[in-house]
């Protein structure tokens, strides 16, 4: 075909099994802050005791960004958080730049409990056009209480893989994503089916390892997010049924306690029982689409 894309010789045969990195926490979120539906800010969350260093221009027409890490550095160089945005630049903007950097210097100084001056600013995108930094400090970026705790990360953390992979199926239907040779789709939904079964086994493994030695991942202790992020992890392990009943039973308590989450535990539900019986409670599960319709599967009052 003319128009498709065709693979970079440089794109590698298969993705590195990427460990967490001790110390260091990613987040990002859609923050607006030039375009729509894109993830355009980054916070990283950095233990005690990290110690920054730079390398920095020596422009006389230095960015809002960098003349504000220049001051940190000279400082001493302490750091808990570095906040990344694309969209825009935040350079040749004076007075209402400063102004930016500073909003989002103290929100996420209050997100890690440090100081402003411990809080590094990157910022890419067009120049000149000055930017609110209300737009980042509003954005309550996945600040939870529960945030800094290791078991939040690793809950958070292990969805990143097996949801990529799972995006990669709807290839054919995302209009952003590259044209490509129909003759390569069935390969490339192969790696996808294989790379998600891998992901899902492995994920399966880690949540049964943690809920045996801690319990089920509540809301009070890891966060909403993380919380949740448990539930998809279980709602994917269709290859080890028993958990998921198991899941099931020590949700059920919790979730009339406002614990986790009342949707999650019914979504969990209805995919056990269609299993067991063939019918689901609460309508949470559609068959293959019809034309252009997906259809309830059946009810436990039909």
């Amino acid at each position: 075909m003319a128009n498709a894309t065709k693979i970079s010789p440089f794109a590698p045969k298969a993705l590195p099994d990427v460990p967490l990195i001790e110390g260091v926490r990613f987040a990002t979120v859609e923050a607006g802050i030039r375009y729509k539906d894109r993830t355009d800010l980054m916070l990283c969350l950095l233990d005690a005791g990290t110690v920054a260093a730079g390398v920095l221009t020596q422009s006389k027409t230095s960015s809002a960004p960098v003349l504000w890490c220049r001051e940190s550095l000279a400082a001493g160089g302490k750091a808990r958080a570095l906040v990344v945005n694309s969209g825009n630049s935040n350079a040749f903007t004076g007075a209402k730049g400063r102004e930016t950097v500073r909003v989002t210097v103290e929100a996420a100084a209050k997100a890690a409990g440090c100081t402003p001056q411990e809080v590094y600013v990157a910022s890419t995108g067009v120049i000149g056009e000055p930017f609110d930094g209300a737009k980042i400090a509003a954005q309550n970026m996945p600040y939870e209480k529960a945030w800094g705790s290791g078991d939040t990360w690793d809950l958070l953390a292990r969805t990143v893989f097996e949801q990529v992979y799972r995006r990669g199926f709807s290839w054919q239907s995302d209009t952003k994503a590259p044209k490509l040779d129909p003759a390569i789709i069935p390969y490339l939904n192969a790696h996808f089916q294989n790379a998600v079964y891998g992901e899902d086994s492995k994920n399966t493994a880690f949540l049964k390892n943690y809920v045996a030695e801690k319990g089920w991942p509540t809301i009070s202790k890891v966060g909403e997010r993380a919380s949740g992020n448990a539930w998809l992890l279980v709602q994917h392990a269709d290859h080890d049924p028993a958990f998921q009943l198991k899941a099931l039973r020590l949700m059920e308590p919790l979730a009339a306690k406002g614990e986790v989450s009342k949707a999650n535990y019914a979504y969990l539900y209805d995919r056990i029982m269609l299993k067991l019986s063939g019918k689901q409670r609460f309508g949470t599960q559609l068959s293959g689409c019809e034309g252009s319709e997906y259809k309830l599967r059946p009810l436990e009052n039909e």
